[in-house]
């Protein structure tokens, strides 16, 4: 059979470990990456939440201030 072959061929079994492990290396990279990406866009939600509470305490604040002066 075609696959006897290959595996009787010097030098065989050594390039296809090297090949499944230079897959395994890529498959690990790409999880790497999503992973980056999702903790990226996690920590952009984040930001975005943050900057929102600080202009929400902002506005507030200013308001309360004119509510103040407005009564003096």
């Amino acid at each position: 059979k075609f696959e006897q072959f290959w595996v009787k061929v010097t030098g065989f079994l050594d390039v296809l470990q090297s090949a499944w492990k230079l897959l395994l290396q890529i498959a690990k990279q790409g999880n790497r990456t999503k992973k980056v990406e999702l903790i990226s866009v996690q920590n952009a939600r984040l930001q975005i939440h943050v900057a929102n509470e600080v202009i929400f305490q902002l506005d507030k604040a200013q308001e309360d201030r004119q509510a103040a002066s407005a009564r003096t």
